[in-house]
């Protein structure tokens, strides 16, 4: 990763621009190694593409049209028509889906293949270019990533410092990544915003001290370590069909380690946490006690 600091940055210098500077900077570990790069058309360019090419890199994108070398063609494309021209190291493909798509690529033949999608008006399978289809699965995963980053991630804020942004960014990755790496070893997909709550709960389980410490005694099991950080307000037991006043036993009464345990009932209960407490001093001491 490179980041941007201005004119100190330090990247490869190069005659094809700013953008293929950069990739031929962060790609310099590993050329002529046969990897395959996969780019939107902000970097993608005849000369960046025919240099990869040569240090035995392949590379696929979309381009722009008025990009320098990319070859003009005034020839109206209806949809699902194409438009190619190669020469010995790069394919140039022009394609009509609802709107135009120009693509540039030094991995791929000519050539059209089934896009698993059917054709309303006439229940014909839609066929796709070669390059477009593996730039699309390729390239899916990488949109994927940004949504998901997107609508879970921590930045929300427009306002934010750029640092503080690009620090949020880096974390939101390695929480994505550790929640595939998670998924991978268990065999078990879980969620983001799951993955991010048991990660918060973990968090606080470990390092929350309480506001107060005391010097003996353990912690009770099986508690929820965001009782001591969330808003909590006492509400009364639900009703039940058995009792109209039906009470519960104190948490914090039975499992207490600074006073002889009593079996106390209460009629209030933690709307947040769902544990029924004794209005004093119980209540408090759940919420502010790690040991209570």
């Amino acid at each position: 990763m490179v980041l941007y600091t201005g004119s100190s940055t330090e990247i490869k210098d190069s005659e094809m621009g700013y953008g293929a500077s950069v990739v031929i900077t962060l790609l310099d570990k590993y050329l002529g190694k046969g990897h395959i790069l996969w780019v939107d058309n902000w970097y993608t360019s005849p000369a960046l593409f025919t240099y990869l090419f040569e240090k035995k890199t392949n590379a696929c994108g979309t381009v722009r049209k008025n990009r320098k070398g990319i070859p003009r063609d005034e020839k109206r494309l209806e949809e699902g028509e194409t438009s190619e021209m190669c020469n010995d190291q790069l394919l140039f493909v022009r394609w009509k889906d609802k709107r135009e798509v120009l693509m540039l690529t030094t991995k791929h033949k000519s050539g059209m293949v089934e896009s698993g999608k059917v054709d309303r008006k006439t229940g014909e399978s839609r066929m796709i270019p070669l390059c477009v289809s593996k730039y699309n699965l390729c390239m899916g995963a990488v949109d994927k990533v940004d949504m998901v980053v997107t609508v879970t991630g921590t930045v929300t804020r427009k306002c934010m410092k750029w640092y503080k942004k690009y620090f949020f960014h880096l974390l939101d990755i390695t929480i994505l990544n550790s929640n595939l790496l998670q998924s991978t070893a268990s065999g078990k997909k879980r969620s983001m915003a799951d993955f991010r709550l048991e990660l918060v709960r973990q968090l606080i389980e470990k390092y929350h001290e309480g506001n107060s410490k005391p010097k003996g005694g353990r912690p009770s099991k099986g508690e929820d370590p965001t009782r001591l950080t969330a808003r909590h307000f006492l509400s009364l037991i639900p009703p039940t069909t058995a009792k109209q006043n039906p009470t519960r036993v104190c948490r914090v009464c039975t499992n207490t380690q600074h006073r002889p345990k009593q079996r106390k009932e209460s009629r209030y209960l933690c709307s947040t946490c769902q544990v029924p407490l004794c209005v004093v001093p119980c209540f408090e001491e759940y919420h502010t006690k790690k040991v209570f």
